[in-house]
């Protein structure tokens, strides 16, 4: 056979054993690589003359794009077999066409068998005779079949195309998602996964709406609940399922509002990931509203860095943020959110522009400092939004109301062109670590996320001794105090662990102090960084008193050599960060804090014991100290 290269595998198929169903089966349900097959052959330098074999030159536009990002000045000769035209001069007959391209293929050096072409052609006259009679119709076609092949709605991105089976009172949606059909979600990165965005379940239930609403400008989403992260598999695909059902008035009428749940399917089970309300159309909202530039201003590709350092690694896709700026007195940040590309499916907002606006909330709750980002978080719930359709590019203005331990509340609004697009209130957002958040998705834990250890003790600390000691004086201590982030532990307090505990954490101190290479096995490791939290924090909640002076002690360098953040969370169930620990705001973290932050000088310790790994004076920056 001539070689052929398919726009399906974007190889070369030199073997007819290879063009068997299966990949015929694949060409119908995998997308056309046809801009991948043309490269590949241009690469090769194997292409010269390009025949197009068709009733029209369809694809003369999208070769010319090709050839121009080839940067390509003379590219292969382009020759279509026909042109449609409404010309009916002797030019424009399809024979003459047909002949024309042959011609022209003929003197640019190919060969060509010219008998074929002009020789007689010849009819088939023992044909049967055939009664050309309709009386009888052979085309036996169900409901469902036709209201798939006349859907007035194609299939969109991330909806994917109405369930036949499903009724108009009660509709649903049903597509395959993954990062090879849709290939911006892989910029969508939390701690390593690719995680679908929370904006991709508001665009969904917008788009559900408008294909029942055909017309409206926009819709109205409320009570929207992030139930579950949805972590794609870089080479695999989700199966999802979106639903709406009527909200009722009473028992004989449904209100404008929709209940939608959407769900995926990971092979064995099904799970909602996203729920609330949405209705077409917007509620009228203020014009002319000025979007504020503040004082301080923000370099994005920073701020992306400092996101990243934290576990969102955003793609190119997701950073459209620009002229980023934020009042040095928190809770408040403006920037312009920009449409990276321009995509094939329909949206009011695509999920792109919605996710920069939920990551401009960052900048707020932080004033603008990298150093002052809380966690890496998502975000878990949306009390009320408001969309209209939005160009390639708008303004926004964000302002956090609330920041309490794990909760962020704000509002955001969105203007393009003098209008507003969106008005987002987020109420009692919950921000969930990421590594957390993940993990219960990917191995079904029950705990809910959103649990807080909550205690009255609040702590201090302060620097007291050099860092060489292989442990760290604890103090018990109730006055909340500024501290420097290199610190030791230094609390005092006026409650104590009982008997039982104390002489547990005595003997782990003995052993660790005994046998350094505890450390090195997961099992031990396990072992001490789970009893030491453990008995820290029931030494908070304790009742017994303290007398005055009493002090004990736990071997912090039993903790320096862990990876804290996401190792000690899986083991102990910890839904807290660094941050957090060090705002004095979690109980469980006294000496995950110190560990975490003295990892890199106890792991110089633990290789060189002889060294000292910061001697007695050496300056410790405080927390004001510390540059952005």
């Amino acid at each position: 056979m001539l070689p052929m290269l398919s726009s399906v595998t974007k190889a070369m198929v030199m073997d007819p054993q290879e063009l068997g169903a299966a990949y015929w089966r694949r060409n119908l349900e995998s997308p056309v690589l046809f801009n991948d097959a043309v490269s590949n052959l241009l690469k090769e330098d194997k292409a010269h003359i390009l025949l197009e074999i068709s009733p029209h030159s369809a694809l003369s536009g999208p070769l010319k794009q090709i050839f121009r990002s080839h940067s390509l000045k003379h590219g292969p000769l382009y020759i279509p077999t026909l042109k449609r035209c409404d010309d009916t001069s002797f030019d424009a007959r399809c024979e003459v066409q047909l002949l024309s391209a042959l011609g022209l293929i003929h003197s640019n050096g190919a060969i060509v068998d010219l008998m074929s072409v002009n020789g007689r052609g010849q009819v088939v006259t023992d044909l049967p005779p055939y009664p050309w009679q309709h009386g009888t119709r052979y085309w036996n076609e169900s409901r469902l079949v036709r209201d798939w092949r006349l859907s007035s709605m194609p299939p969109h991105e991330l909806l994917g195309s109405r369930c036949p089976e499903s009724t108009d009172l009660e509709p649903s949606w049903r597509n395959i998602v993954g990062t090879g059909s849709n290939p911006w979600l892989a910029d969508h990165i939390l701690r390593g996964h690719v995680v679908f965005p929370a904006a991709g379940y508001i665009a969904m239930a917008g788009e559900a709406v408008r294909q029942l609403n055909p017309g409206t400008e926009g819709f109205t989403a409320k009570n929207v609940l992030f139930k579950s992260p949805l972590v794609i598999d870089e080479t695999g695909s989700v199966e999802i399922i979106t639903s709406l059902n009527p909200v009722a008035f009473n028992d004989v009428m449904n209100s404008e509002w929709y209940s939608f749940v959407i769900a995926s399917h990971d092979g064995s089970v099904w799970t909602e990931v996203c729920s609330g309300q949405v209705q077409a159309g917007v509620e009228d909202e203020p014009s002319h509203i000025k979007i504020p530039r503040y004082a301080r201003q923000v370099s994005p590709e920073k701020w992306y860095g400092a996101l990243s350092d934290l576990g969102l690694s955003y793609g190119p896709q997701f950073r459209g943020l620009q002229n980023i700026s934020a009042d040095p007195l928190g809770g408040r940040a403006s920037a312009s959110v920009n449409l990276v590309k321009q995509y094939e499916s329909h949206y009011f907002v695509h999920p792109t522009m919605l996710d920069q606006c939920l990551q401009l909330m960052s900048v707020a709750g932080a004033a603008g400092l990298r150093r002052c980002i809380i966690k890496s978080a998502i975000p878990s719930s949306i009390e009320h939004l408001l969309v209209r359709s939005v160009g390639e590019y708008m303004d926004v203005n964000v302002e956090v109301k609330q920041e309490t331990g794990n909760y962020l509340a704000g509002d955001a609004t969105a203007m393009f062109e003098d209008k507003v697009v969106l008005s987002m209130k987020v109420e009692d957002e919950v921000l969930k670590g990421l590594e957390i958040c993940i993990m219960r998705s990917r191995d079904s834990i029950a705990t809910d996320p959103g649990t807080q250890t909550s205690s009255s003790v609040i702590i201090r600390l302060r620097y007291t001794r050099p860092l060489s000691d292989t442990s760290v004086r604890l103090l018990w201590h109730s006055q909340d105090v500024r501290f420097a982030p290199y610190a030791n532990i230094d609390l005092s307090s006026k409650q104590q662990p009982s008997d039982a505990s104390s002489n547990i954490l005595r003997d782990l101190t003995l052993r660790a102090d005994r046998d350094p290479s505890i450390m090195l096995t997961e099992e031990s490791r396990s072992l001490i960084i789970q009893e030491t939290v453990r008995l820290v924090s029931s030494s908070l909640i304790g009742s017994q008193d303290l007398d005055e002076g009493q002090k004990w002690e736990i071997p912090i360098d039993s903790l320096a050599s862990l990876e804290i953040k996401s190792w000690v969370r899986r083991n102990m169930d910890l839904d807290v960060s660094v941050a957090e620990i060090a705002k004095s705001r979690t109980v469980g973290g006294l000496a995950l804090m110190t560990a975490d932050r003295l990892v890199g000088h106890y792991k110089a310790k633990l290789e060189n014991p002889s060294s000292g790994v910061l001697d007695e004076g050496t300056a410790v920056p405080s927390s004001s100290e510390v540059v952005d």
